[in-house]
């Protein structure tokens, strides 16, 4: 049986070799390559097959093995190693592992921590409430924050001192919500309702409301006409601690 080598690609040549059925008068297509897939693919010599599988062996007999055969030879020796092979065997006897070996493997995609809907708003409300709180206990550092998260705005003259954390901007009540004073009637009291009713003497105050109450007075923080915080002034002179 004449033998005729580097007759198709790689791929060819390997399901070729793979296939057994014998036929008489045939040629064979190997493979040069390491090793052997078995003997050879037994392909027809006569009828219509043949002709071209003659064609191909006469190139090989008059040019050697190594030359390559053309696009018209490659496709008929193609068509006719899927014609003439064997249909896949039923019986697998390869073991489960092997099996599994041999199938594609889909990974599980692993995402990275991504937060939930839930966490972000949480993480939003809690930022809310942080700045909302700071405006209202550092208002002299949060000077935007406070004129922007602020519910009501008010300017106006100072008409009542109550004591060192409360007074009356045009006849509203407001608590400083930054400041922790002695109550009226103390030593330290009395001082710092004094040091209150100077400062704000002759000054309209530009004031700002959170919306938060306490009785009848509403929580804020008010400003000096040079823009000073009221409420830092009597911390840092000594007459009033921060409110926490």
């Amino acid at each position: 049986m004449p033998l005729v080598e580097q007759a198709t690609p790689w791929a060819v040549r390997r399901a070729a070799c793979n296939s057994a059925k014998v036929m008489s008068g045939s040629c064979s297509i190997s493979s040069t390559k390491k090793g052997t897939y078995g003997s050879s693919l037994p392909l027809p010599l006569r009828g219509p097959d043949g002709r071209g599988v003659r064609g191909v062996q006469a190139k090989f007999d008059r040019y050697g093995p190594m030359k390559s055969m053309s696009s018209k030879q490659y496709r008929q020796v193609t068509k006719l190693t899927k014609k003439h092979a064997m249909p896949k065997q039923t019986d697998d006897h390869r073991s489960s592992k092997q099996i599994n070996r041999a199938r594609p493997q889909h990974r599980q995609r692993r995402h990275g921590w991504r937060p939930s809907l839930g966490l972000a708003l949480a993480a939003i409300v809690l930022g809310f409430v942080l700045v909302y709180k700071g405006a209202e206990r550092f208002p002299e550092y949060l000077g935007p924050v406070v004129a922007i998260s602020s519910s009501q705005e008010i300017v106006g003259p100072v008409t009542h001192v109550r004591d060192g954390d409360t007074i009356e901007v045009s006849s509203v009540p407001i608590r400083f919500g930054s400041l922790d004073c002695a109550e009226t009637g103390t030593s330290d009291g009395n001082r710092a309702t004094q040091r209150m009713r100077a400062l704000v003497g002759g000054q309209t105050l530009t004031c700002f409301l959170n919306g938060r109450t306490s009785y009848d007075r509403q929580i804020g923080s008010c400003r000096l006409q040079d823009g000073r915080d009221l409420g830092s002034v009597m911390i840092r002179e000594g007459y009033c601690q921060r409110f926490w």
